[in-house]
């Protein structure tokens, strides 16, 4: 059995008449989460020891990373998951990568801690999108976005996608 924890704050608003009283009740994000940067993935809002972020699933500390390589020439690409660093992570993403590509251009797309990635390839044209999130389903649609808008694929299909907390 899965158990989601869930923070909830009620949030009572008064307008203008005394008598008229809205109640809210919004989910809030305790703490972790990634937030897109120029320099990609960030930690933000990072757990104090002990605490999850419940949005990306019954997670437990330590954090874990993920990580995507990609060739450019041949698509191939390679990833790790349940890394305890991103260094770690881009290593073996890396590694990975360059083993299956008959040339060693991979580089590091994507990565992302306690969170999820996703590639998606358009073979024909030779394209590509790739993306990470807090659940599984947001990365494959960012990845999915991402090849067909962002690279103009013309048959883009998600192809892998990993969690970070996924079992090794």
């Amino acid at each position: 059995m899965k158990f989601r924890a869930v923070l909830f704050i009620f949030c009572v608003c008064l307008l203008t008449t005394p008598s008229a009283v809205i109640i809210v009740n919004a989910p809030v994000l305790a703490c972790g989460g990634m937030v897109e940067t120029p320099n990609g993935p960030e930690a933000e809002n990072p757990c104090p020891p002990g605490q999850n972020n419940y949005n990306s699933g019954p997670y437990v500390n330590p954090d874990r990373f993920v990580a995507l390589a990609v060739s450019n020439k041949t698509l191939s690409f390679g990833y790790s998951w349940n890394a305890s660093s991103r260094a770690q992570a881009e290593q073996l993403a890396l590694a990975n990568c360059n083993k299956d590509s008959t040339v060693a251009d991979c580089h590091i797309e994507t990565w992302a801690v306690n969170a999820c990635t996703a590639i998606a390839k358009s073979l024909p044209d030779m394209q590509y999108g790739d993306a990470w999130a807090p659940t599984r389903a947001q990365a494959k649609q960012k990845a999915l976005n991402d090849c067909k808008i962002g690279y103009k694929g013309k048959s883009c299909k998600v192809v892998f996608q990993v969690c970070a907390h996924d079992p090794v």
